[in-house]
């Protein structure tokens, strides 16, 4: 009997090696990594988003407790400060340790206490970790959200001093969110 060609296993092993070779191949490349600033940045602003959402339906003010090695978003209920209980914004999320926050203020609409402490945080590295745990104490966030009121714009800049990036969410007080650059 006369055989012309290959088998339907010689042509599949033969497959299964090119896409073995392959993959190998893929992995040695190197992809550009995205910064961990602007990676914080963005998941900040996701879960920012889904807040400002949550606030909308419910009804009710919402805000975010920044803390030294992270954030936690909060809720207002019953005349008090109460971290909020939805399964994605619950846990109080942290940031890398390269990756420092500075919230900025951006207009007026801000209350003078909150101005006067951002005044306060630049002193000294050691002042701002005690004003941010006594201010963590407190429960009071410093980014609040009402949905049925102007929104207090901001800029919450992350910055990774190692790789030299910058990346701030800002909200406008429509409440529109971006994510830019703020190296540029």
């Amino acid at each position: 009997m006369l055989r012309r060609g290959f088998t339907i296993v010689e042509i599949m092993l033969v497959l299964f090696l090119i896409g073995l070779v392959s993959a190998g191949v893929v992995q040695t490349f190197v992809f550009p990594s995205i910064s961990p600033a602007k990676k914080a940045a963005q998941n900040f602003m996701t879960l920012f988003s889904h807040l400002k959402d949550r606030a909308l339906i419910e009804g009710r003010m919402m805000g975010v407790l920044i803390t030294p090695s992270g954030y936690q978003f909060m809720q207002y209920h019953s005349g008090q400060w109460e971290p909020v209980t939805a399964t994605r914004l619950a846990a109080q999320s942290s940031v890398p340790k390269q990756v420092h926050m500075i919230l900025l203020p951006v207009s007026s609409i801000w209350q003078k206490e909150d101005i006067l402490e951002l005044e306060h945080h630049r002193l000294t590295l050691n002042d701002i970790e005690l004003e941010l745990k006594k201010e963590e104490k407190r429960k009071t966030p410093q980014i609040r959200y009402t949905p049925f009121e102007p929104a207090m714009p901001f800029a919450l800049q992350f910055n990774s001093p190692e790789k030299h990036t910058c990346w701030a969410v800002n909200m406008t007080s429509d409440g529109e969110l971006s994510l830019d650059n703020c190296d540029e």
